[in-house]
């Protein structure tokens, strides 16, 4: 299959027209069980789709695309699925320092430098297995705002900003990033750049809901999310085929990286021997894993979810490339919802449970089924 194996491939450009309302997915979503085939067609949900076939051609793979309200000027929260960017520029740049004793794996301490040594490698793992904020905000720092915005702009992803870290007000620095050797002597240190913002969106104002809790305190009237980082599905989705059809000007990952990117990406918790916090492996094989909510576990390792999930205020996101070896399959699906009936951010009262989750299950059981259904 695509994800193991080197394959020629002809890359077709991943510039594409917002498709809304695809006849496809209109079916696909009208077909979803009863209550969740309204949610799509609510306002209130804000649900966004795009899914990719991908038909095997002698040129190469050929990528069919389907949307659904597929809209880059409406704005969603992105919540974690801004790791997958960071986690894959860490990796670039760790690459471009690699020495004889430097590279992915090597013990990396940030300020206050008493806490426990971490690895680019380990955030990797962290960011990709259980979604952890700490391990983000590492690499974040250690990529720095500058460099992030100006991939982005390499990579054509112009609609896309990180400028804040993930769990924390502000996140500034005054002492260096260390790379240590086994024995802790210093590597190699570098200054933090995240004391300069990305580029503000200070073009539009993006309000939304009726209220917001501000240092507990409730503020009634739209909260502003104009300052908030910004990942459109599009771009979540051309970073996400760029890791597994590389393109001629794209990420400037190792052979190696690549290769350890898609492996974390697929793992179960119950498979990954390599991170030092064991609990990870006690975690269910749909942790953190949206569209696979409706596969029996555990999960047969022949299907596979390569994705970044994430949630807060209310949406929820998955940007997944999803492969059975066993049935020939694999395609590319990534949906957004918004789940916060009422209208009150930083409350803590959204209907993942109840909405969110189930929704995100059905439509991933749903262009499963249906790709089987083309075979």
């Amino acid at each position: 299959m695509w994800p193991r194996q080197a394959l020629f491939v002809l890359f077709l450009s991943m510039t594409f027209t917002e498709a809304k309302d695809s006849p496809l997915l209109t079916r696909l979503l009208s077909e979803l069980p009863a209550p969740l085939n309204r949610v799509a067609n609510k306002e209130e949900f804000e649900v966004q789709v795009l899914y990719v076939q991908i038909e095997k051609t002698e040129a190469g793979p050929k990528f069919i695309e389907h949307g659904w309200h597929l809209d880059s000027g409406t704005y969603f929260y992105p919540a974690s699925t801004v790791k997958l960017p960071i986690a894959l520029f860490a990796l670039e740049k760790v690459a471009q320092l690699a020495g004889p004793d430097l590279n992915r794996d090597t013990a990396m301490v940030m300020p206050p430098y008493d806490l426990e040594p971490s690895s680019v490698a380990e955030d990797v793992r962290q960011i990709f297995l259980v979604s952890d904020n700490p391990a983000f905000n590492r690499l974040f720092a250690f990529v720095g705002t500058e460099r992030c915005q100006q991939r982005f702009s390499a990579l054509g992803l112009t609609d896309t900003r990180i400028i804040h870290a993930l769990g924390l007000e502000h996140m500034t620095f005054a002492d260096p990033v260390r790379f240590l050797d086994p024995g802790g002597a210093l590597l190699h240190s570098e200054s933090l750049s995240l004391n300069k913002r990305g580029p503000e969106q200070a073009s539009r104002r993006l309000l939304k809901g009726e209220g917001y809790f501000d240092s507990g305190v409730l503020v009634h009237g739209p909260m502003d999310f104009s300052q908030k980082n910004d990942f459109p599905l599009k771009d979540q989705h051309r970073l996400m085929r760029e890791v597994f059809f590389p393109g001629n000007e794209g990420l400037t990952l190792t052979p190696a990286d690549r290769e350890f990117v898609k492996e974390t990406m697929g793992q179960f918790p119950r498979e990954c021997v390599e991170t030092k916090d064991a609990s990870i492996r006690e975690k269910p094989d749909t942790y953190v894993k949206n569209f696979l909510g409706w596969a029996k576990q555990p999960i047969r390792d022949s299907l596979r979810c390569y994705n970044k999930s994430g949630q807060a205020y209310g949406y929820m996101i998955d940007n997944a490339y999803i492969v059975d070896e066993t049935h020939d399959i694999a395609f590319f699906l990534a949906a957004t919802i918004h789940v916060n009936a009422n209208k009150i951010y930083n409350d803590n009262v959204y209907e993942y449970d109840a909405i969110g989750e189930p929704f995100m299950s059905a439509l991933g059981k749903a262009v499963y089924d249906y790709e089987r259904s083309r075979k």
